[in-house]
């Protein structure tokens, strides 16, 4: 076991544009569950901070319901943003 990996913060950023929240949002649970799994699987233990990224206004209200519901946070980004967006967060959540 990778002592390294089994400290580490997770963090997983998801584009929602590039890779749409799927038409049957009741699986979202399984999305979230399936995530942690496969970090688990590579010994990545604790519980990993997922963060969706998309135009709010371009999500149903009962997915962005859901997506709350699994953990998943969601940030609105305007579309077209969402690279720019991801980065700089990425950077505040890395920098020391």
């Amino acid at each position: 076991m990778n002592m390294e990996n089994a400290r580490a913060t997770i963090k997983v950023w998801w584009d929602v544009e590039s890779c749409p929240v799927p038409a049957n949002f009741d699986g979202l649970y399984y999305i979230a569950k399936n995530i942690r799994l496969a970090l688990s699987n590579e010994n990545f233990h604790g519980t990993p901070s997922i963060y969706a990224y998309g135009d709010r206004d371009g999500i149903p209200s009962e997915v962005r319901t859901a997506l709350y519901r699994t953990g998943i946070s969601l940030y609105h980004v305007p579309t077209g943003g969402i690279y720019l967006f991801i980065h700089n967060h990425f950077l505040l959540c890395t920098s020391p």
